[in-house]
């Protein structure tokens, strides 16, 4: 589900609007880190100022596109933070981002007991 659309300001910074399913839209900043340490995020959102996320360079495997993972931190969230991700927008013109979330499924007792059924056919 995309939740926002980010607009290149400049070299490294992006203005994303985050309209998340139940909370009015959010201005949020997206800056590069420009942090040397090798597990450090790439980018930090801001919303009022404040540090409230973070987003790592992610290849696909076998190849494609890259883009980024990672979290926007809440406490209206459960567990406190809502995982998205952003790629270039397919859509709309250079230096736009689409920032997308999945809900998280919810854990099965044994995942493997339920393949091949009908109910999982679509």
């Amino acid at each position: 589900m995309r939740i926002g659309i980010g607009t290149k300001v400049e070299e490294g910074k992006f203005q994303f609007t985050v309209a998340a399913p139940f909370l009015p839209a959010l201005q949020m900043t997206m800056v590069r880190n420009d942090s040397e340490v090798a597990k450090a995020p790439q980018y930090h959102f801001f919303y009022g100022g404040e540090r409230c996320g973070a987003m790592w360079r992610r290849t696909p495997n076998g190849g494609g596109e890259s883009y980024l993972s990672g979290h926007i931190e809440s406490p209206l969230f459960a567990g406190g933070k809502m995982e998205v991700a952003a790629f270039v927008a397919k859509v709309g013109g250079e230096g736009l981002m689409d920032l997308v979330w999945t809900p998280p499924r919810p854990a099965r007792a044994n995942d493997s007991d339920h393949a091949g059924s009908d109910r999982d056919a679509f």
